[in-house]
């Protein structure tokens, strides 16, 4: 008996905490912050991700590139889906950002080479040194891949092969039916020699080419390719660590200087200014552009609001009504209500 008034006593209080949790979350000026607290961009991205490449690949994605969501988005429905030319669009887009990338890479890089002589860098701590190594490294690691990848793009000649080229024959689980197939049908083929072998032979290979072409008009542009978005993007990942590495090798070379006695010609007074404007100009750089896009973020919060307040309050509901409610939730959420419409443009018979 007590352990039954335990779990129920147990079963009481969690349910009183999750009410509790869903009235404050949901509150008018609570529910804003609660979405920049816990990374709702980051966890939307990660959802949609993990559902199409699993999770490993989707923490690498959002972890490489947080808006990853996007470009898979974009590639799906721009490019695997397109019936024009609209695949050559992003060819020709990728080619021009990576002649940009390379002048941006073979920049950063060569001011990283210039920080490499900086006054008294030698006295300072060795981790400002090795920052504008790797800044150098980075940036000419960028400049050879978006030669890579521009040559890459260069080598696709029609829509075909552009979507080729982003996406994956098809989900893990459909190509391991068709490699377990396809062992099956050759080890047929070996065990049986009774006969004509010839003739069971070119029969078999029949079958083997008839299921890999079936396999290949069912299963063809279906989703995007986690290696194609890795390779394509390995230019802009490198520049970003190169000048991450940059402005951390600066912000240590300064602040040792303006922190240590090393014996410097210029007083530490002046280095320690010189410090304080590193500081300020970071901080307000980076306010400059995360500002804006966390209340960019936040324009649509009032809807997801209501949104998550229906879903709350109806929670028994029938099929019908279940669906009547994601399409309520739809309507309220933008990037929801594209999709939405997406699906439902895709099963309307013309």
């Amino acid at each position: 008996m007590w352990g039954v008034e335990t779990v129920g006593t147990v079963y009481g209080v969690l349910t009183v905490l999750i009410n509790g949790y869903e009235f404050v979350v949901t509150k008018r000026f609570i529910y804003p912050v609660w979405e920049v607290v816990t990374l709702r961009p980051l966890r939307r991205n990660y959802s949609s991700l993990s559902q199409k490449f699993g999770v490993l690949q989707a923490l690498v994605l959002i972890t490489i590139f947080p808006d990853a969501r996007q470009i898979v988005d974009g590639i799906e429905k721009y490019v695997l889906s397109a019936k024009t030319d609209e695949p050559l669009v992003l060819r020709k887009s990728t080619s021009e950002d990576c002649t940009m990338l390379a002048v941006a890479a073979a920049i950063v890089a060569q001011v990283a080479i210039t920080a490499l002589a900086l006054t008294d860098l030698d006295q300072v701590h060795w981790t400002a040194e090795a920052a504008f190594v790797l800044s150098l490294i980075a940036g000419g690691l960028s400049v050879f891949y978006s030669c890579l990848v521009q040559q890459r793009m260069s080598g696709l000649f029609t829509p075909d092969d552009v979507k080729d080229f982003f996406s994956k024959p098809s989900s893990s689980q459909r190509l391991h039916n068709l490699q377990q197939d396809m062992d099956d049908l050759i080890s047929d083929i070996r065990k049986n020699d009774i006969g004509d072998e010839s003739t069971v032979r070119h029969q078999g290979m029949k079958e083997l080419e008839s299921m890999i072409k079936e396999f290949k008009s069912k299963n063809r542009w279906k989703s995007a390719s986690f290696h194609s978005i890795l390779m394509i993007k390995a230019p802009t990942l490198l520049l970003r660590y190169a000048l991450a590495s940059f402005i951390i090798g600066i912000g240590i070379y300064f602040g040792c200087l303006a922190f240590s006695d090393i014996g410097s010609e210029m007083p530490r007074n002046s280095y320690r200014a010189i410090f304080i404007v590193y500081i300020v100009t970071s901080f307000l750089g980076l306010l400059i552009y995360y500002v804006p896009y966390i209340l960019k973020e936040l324009e649509l919060s009032p809807a997801r609001r209501h949104a998550q307040i229906m879903n709350n309050k109806f929670t028994k509901l029938d099929p019908e009504e279940t669906e009547l409610l994601n399409r309520i939730g739809a309507l309220l959420n933008s990037d929801e209500q594209e999709i939405h419409e997406e699906g439902e443009s895709d099963d309307v018979i013309p």
